[in-house]
């Protein structure tokens, strides 16, 4: 499977889910897939805590990159291609304009409400999501410090 390592440090805990603080990579650029401000030096994610992490701890995170590109391919077009489909039906059954234009943003709402029930059942399922490898020793953080900081 091809995946994604990154290293974060948990910032919060709270039950069975912890926040992991990534810092923010050149490779990220500003696709706004995350919901980030553009200034901001780090990326936040929630997920569940499955090792026994508590606060400072460093981890290890496996993000899938099929994931990321099957979502944001779903989240950019779906709702646009079922705008045009309905915008296409009502051009073809020969409606006035303003009922091609209704069409088309009634059908974009759609769009964008089946968006909204995919994305709460993903986020039911485990397929896909980010998931803890293990909790980086202190010794490992010490002897990588002159390495790639922002990996640790």
């Amino acid at each position: 499977m091809n995946e994604m390592r990154e290293f974060g440090e948990v910032i919060a805990v709270k039950g069975k889910m912890i926040t992991v603080r990534f810092p923010r990579k050149t490779a990220c650029g500003h696709c706004g897939m995350c919901a980030v401000k553009p200034n901001d030096a780090h990326v936040d994610m929630r997920m569940e805590d499955t090792i026994g992490c508590k606060t400072g701890d460093r981890v290890e995170v496996n993000i899938s990159n099929g994931t990321v590109l099957k979502m944001s391919l779903l989240v950019y077009t779906m709702p646009l291609v079922v705008a045009l489909i309905g915008f296409f039906i009502a051009y073809f059954c020969g409606a006035a304009e303003v009922w091609q234009l209704v069409a088309f943003v009634a059908s974009l709402t759609v769009g964008f409400l089946a968006l909204s029930l995919i994305d709460k059942r993903y986020a039911l399922s485990k397929r896909g999501k980010p998931y803890l490898v293990r909790i980086i020793s202190e010794s490992e953080v010490m002897e990588n410090a002159g390495t790639d900081k922002s990996e640790l």
